[in-house]
């Protein structure tokens, strides 16, 4: 059981990591916003968000790491709907929007 649900997770992050790669560039900055804190990430060249010196595979993983650093505790988060992303043409967008362009 415990085999089967860390393969899940593992396949999850690669999952999310791969949709990453594909809808974001290098340089594209991203950030999360929770009761008013904000943390933003950037997208390096191997395609991870990296905020702090700290690398994530996902919006997910990135946005939960957020929230947990300021309640103290694990939240179910959405990264897809709770990040935004730093359009250089207008101003911050929803990444859930990017990604389905």
């Amino acid at each position: 059981m415990i085999a089967e649900r860390s393969w899940y997770q593992m396949s999850r992050a690669l999952k999310g990591f791969q949709a990453l790669k594909t809808v974001f560039k290098e340089g594209d900055m991203i950030r999360h916003i929770y009761k008013k804190n904000a943390r933003a990430g950037i997208i390096d060249k191997d395609g991870y968000i990296v905020s702090n010196d700290i690398s994530f595979t996902s919006l997910s993983t990135f946005a939960e790491y957020h929230k947990f650093n300021l309640v103290g505790r694990p939240i179910a988060t959405n990264g897809w709907l709770e990040c935004e992303w730093r359009n250089p043409d207008t101003s911050w967008q929803s990444t859930y929007t990017k990604r389905k362009v």
